[in-house]
């Protein structure tokens, strides 16, 4: 078994013998396949939720070589510049080396391609910031998955700067991957479990695969269940869990109160976490793509579950609309959170030269919905993200989504927003 990403090999198929009309015709209505293929991946969109259509890509750390004996440096923040006005309409991606693109699944020619998967039978995702190629098909297996910088770190996983993705082996009956690529230092066994909060794949050394084997051994069980049981990283991550006794074990109580903040948002939370947490170490940053403005309920159970009553509420939803979600839906789930908890609204907007009109409309009226509730509940403030957006033209890829520069913005509005209102707020008791 290799270290490297492993795509599932592609049989040859038999050729076919053909006269030579035949073969101009067949060759002719490839070549018109082919055109189409092209057309339509140009224009493909990921139409469910706010992944977006299709658009640029941005520089990877992948392409640092893994380091001998400790883990990547920590990439420097992008600059914010009109450098990536090009790289929007190009099918190649100048800022993602050969490395980080082979472990994304995606092909490399001459750079590497937005649209196109090392293995044509596997899925290209081309939403815009955020391609990648995954295995069986749409919701298949991914190349990578959306976990927060610093846990990728953790786990000893290569962290793909600030396409935001941390790399991971869509091939899932490999269950340890000696010396794998996905590791960022070089000589670690990439361990698979089930690739979900709490449970993520993680990078171990020889000696701690090792040992784990002589407990599974020893105890009659698989290297990814007792693999899963000793890892503190992940235990941190767990539902009513804690660490004791170097295991991982459950409680019937969680954690009573958190001092920290806790963010819950979609793809555009997700694709400033890196940005936000090097604000705001201490925040709790819960973002994913497609995620819904009525899913932000189940969120926070999670979030109290792991760490407890947040003491503050960034609420960073509402991008992906819900068909038959109303105002009354909308303050019921504001009302699961104490009266006592400062919120902070960050207004969704979705450009509408861009956008299906319903959609925009959908959305413009959740934006209202906040600044209505802000005007009239103690502790609450709105980050207003469409002014934002629309006073810097070229912020969005998508008319959803944050260039790579915009990323930062949306971090430090967030960030900002908090301070200069809630601050001011929580001190007069407003």
């Amino acid at each position: 078994m290799t270290g490297t990403p492993h795509p599932a090999d592609d049989a040859s198929e038999p050729a076919l013998m053909l006269t030579d009309r035949p073969r101009r015709l067949v060759a002719g209505a490839l070549l018109a396949l082919m055109v189409v293929c092209g057309l339509l991946a140009a224009v493909d969109t990921e139409t469910t939720a706010d992944d977006g259509p299709t658009g640029s890509l941005v520089a990877s750390v992948a392409d640092v070589p893994r380091a001998n004996g400790g883990a990547q440096a920590a990439p420097a923040a992008p600059a914010t510049t009109d450098a990536e006005a090009p790289a929007r309409t190009s099918r190649i991606d100048p800022r993602i080396g050969r490395t980080a693109c082979t472990l994304l699944g995606r092909r490399w020619a001459r750079g590497c391609s937005r649209f196109a998967c090392i293995n044509p039978r596997h899925y290209a995702k081309t939403g815009r910031n955020a391609e990648t190629c995954r295995i069986g098909g749409r919701h298949g297996r991914s190349f990578g998955v959306e976990i927060e910088e610093r846990r990728c770190r953790a786990l000893g996983r290569v962290w793909v700067n600030p396409l935001n993705f941390c790399v991971s082996d869509p091939v899932r009956s490999h269950r340890a991957v000696p010396d794998a690529r996905q590791c960022a230092v070089r000589g670690r066994t990439y361990v698979q479990l089930s690739e979900r909060e709490g449970f993520y794949d993680e990078c171990l050394s020889r000696s701690r695969v090792a040992e784990l084997r002589r407990i599974a051994a020893r105890t009659g069980r698989g290297l990814a269940a007792v693999a899963a049981e000793r890892s503190r990283v992940q235990c941190a991550w767990r539902p009513r869990s804690v660490w004791r006794g170097q295991r991982c074990v459950g409680t019937d109580r969680g954690p009573a109160f958190s001092h920290r903040i806790a963010v819950i948002g979609d793809s555009i939370t997700w694709r400033g976490t890196n940005e936000l947490a090097r604000l705001r170490p201490d925040w709790v940053v819960d973002g994913v793509t497609g995620r819904m403005i009525d899913e932000a309920a189940s969120r926070l159970a999670t979030v109290r579950a792991v760490h407890g009553e947040p003491a503050g509420l960034v609420f960073a939803l509402g991008t992906n609309p819900r068909v038959g979600f109303t105002h009354d839906d909308f303050l019921a789930l504001v009302d699961r959170v104490p009266a006592s908890t400062p919120i902070l609204f960050v207004l969704p907007w979705r450009d509408p030269r861009l956008n299906p009109a319903r959609r925009v409309s959908r959305v413009a009226s959740y934006a209202s919905w906040m600044r209505q509730l802000a005007s009239v509940r103690p502790l609450t403030c709105v980050a207003d993200w469409e002014a934002a957006a629309r006073q810097r033209p070229g912020l969005l890829v998508d008319g959803v989504h944050p260039t790579t520069s915009g990323e930062g913005v949306w971090a430090r509005l967030v960030s900002t927003r908090w301070d200069d209102c809630l601050a001011a707020r929580i001190s007069t008791g407003a």
